[in-house]
């Protein structure tokens, strides 16, 4: 008869041994550990992901809001444009002096509006001829100025916050033939 201390055996040589069949205590943690750092990342790599997001749709809202600006003052050259040709008309068909500084004031305002949005003036006259800023409509045979160089503006052109808005259409000078 077996002693009731001896342990029991299922099989013949074979000792019941709880470690072996059932994981350890140590075995759990190091699983635990695993599974957290495999979650750890997971979360370190979802909130670089999100940080990235939130940049680039900041980003992306800045450049609409300039775009949406960009377009307005597009349709605002021309109601510029229409008013100092309405003041230089005043001015050479001798119109009453408070209808020549009305629209003198109304000019600066419209020109203070495009300032405050970012909007300036391209100073075109006397400079030298500058692809990026001018487009030339005519050149003009004159002594009075170097070939190349901007003698008249028949249309003003503008920067929008540094980047070309409208080309100034300009004339250029050549020298004349001989």
């Amino acid at each position: 008869m077996k002693d009731a201390r001896e342990p029991q055996t299922d099989a013949p040589g074979e000792a019941n041994d709880a470690c072996s069949v059932t994981p350890t205590l140590e075995d759990k943690l190091e699983a635990a550990r695993r599974e957290y750092e495999a979650l750890q990342d997971k979360y370190l790599r979802l909130l670089a992901d999100f940080e990235n997001h939130k940049k680039r749709a900041a980003k992306e809202r800045e450049q609409q809001a300039q775009f949406s600006n960009e377009e307005l003052l597009k349709e605002w050259l021309p109601v510029v444009d229409n008013v100092e040709r309405a003041a230089r008309h005043a001015a050479t068909q001798r119109a009453p002096a408070a209808m020549l500084e009305g629209l003198e004031l109304i000019l600066k305002q419209c020109r203070e509006v495009l300032g405050r949005a970012g909007a300036t003036a391209i100073e075109a006259i006397g400079q030298p001829f500058d692809p990026q800023q001018h487009q030339a409509i005519a050149q003009r045979d004159t002594d009075e100025a170097p070939a190349g160089t901007v003698v008249d503006e028949a249309q003003r052109g503008y920067l929008f916050k540094g980047r070309l808005l409208r080309p100034a259409l300009v004339t250029v000078a050549k020298q004349p033939q001989s």
